[in-house]
């Protein structure tokens, strides 16, 4: 089983752009899990964006599959500011264009405003809940994360009620440390909380996501719990727009993720 960190290790850069290599146990489906091709977008940009800009925000379109293999990335500064970088991102798959992606870097600025965003209330640690077994069926790259279901309906069981709260961490990763490429991967590891409303199995597919980062500290332990509660905003013709507060193993709220995604049934 490829661990994230070995595909890391085989980021190398090609002319003008980057190209991973990515074993079929990371497969959603037909495709590379999207969570994992947005990452390595933002790390194929990060060889030009200094460690000291911030990721700010973050937004990703997924055109196409990425096939499991090489994946290439070209990445470019579209404008670089005093204080914000602006970039975007390509992927290759199979040669044609599958994901483009668009980030925006900022250092930080002095400010009279503070608000911080509080995560939900929940009571039940991951430690008194049963890991999420990897059944047939179940996207490939589940394997390589612990889940555990702290709140939320099970999936398919046509469930009036969307909201649902996940720790989840990784497994089988060599890295002693997360990085901000792991963080990014792991927010889209849980899936559509939209799949507890169907009544019966049902495919679906992310056309877009969008990440705001509000905590930047993502060196945690590889083996510490982070929690995505998520809900549905709206679901309609089809297409349904969900929701997810990110909170770090520390009890802030990292990111706020919205998506939307298209469900078959």
């Amino acid at each position: 089983m490829q661990s994230l960190t070995q595909i890391l290790a085989s980021f190398a850069a090609l002319n003008d752009a980057y190209r991973i290599t990515v074993d079929d146990d990371w497969l959603q489906g037909r495709t590379v899990f999207g969570g994992l091709i947005a990452a390595f977008a933002n790390h194929a940009m990060r060889q030009s964006v200094p460690a000291d800009r911030p990721l700010r925000a973050f937004q990703v379109v997924y055109i196409a599959p990425n096939s499991a293999g090489e994946v290439e990335f070209k990445p470019s500064v579209q404008r670089e500011g005093k204080a914000v970088t602006l970039a975007s991102c390509t992927a290759h798959s199979g040669g044609m264009v599958s994901m483009t992606a668009t980030a925006m870097y900022g250092a930080a600025r002095e400010s009279m405003l503070s608000v911080q965003q509080a995560p939900d209330a929940l009571t039940v640690q991951p430690e008194h809940l049963a890991d999420v077994l990897v059944r047939p069926g179940m996207p490939s790259f589940t394997q390589h994360y612990h889940q555990r279901w702290a709140r939320g309906a099970p999936l398919f069981s046509r469930a009036t009620d969307s909201s649902m709260s996940v720790y989840v961490r990784y497994r089988n990763e060599p890295s002693t440390r997360t990085t901000e490429t792991h963080a990014l991967a792991l927010m889209d590891a849980i899936p559509s909380p939209a799949l507890a409303l169907m009544d019966k199995p049902s495919p679906a597919s992310t056309l877009s996501w969008t990440l705001e980062i509000l905590d930047h500290q993502f060196s945690f332990g590889i083996d510490e719990w982070w929690r995505l509660d998520a809900h549905v905003d709206a679901a309609v013709d089809g297409y349904v727009v969900h929701t997810s507060h990110v909170v770090n193993p520390a009890g802030r709220v990292a990111a706020i993720s919205r998506q939307v995604v298209v469900v078959y049934g």
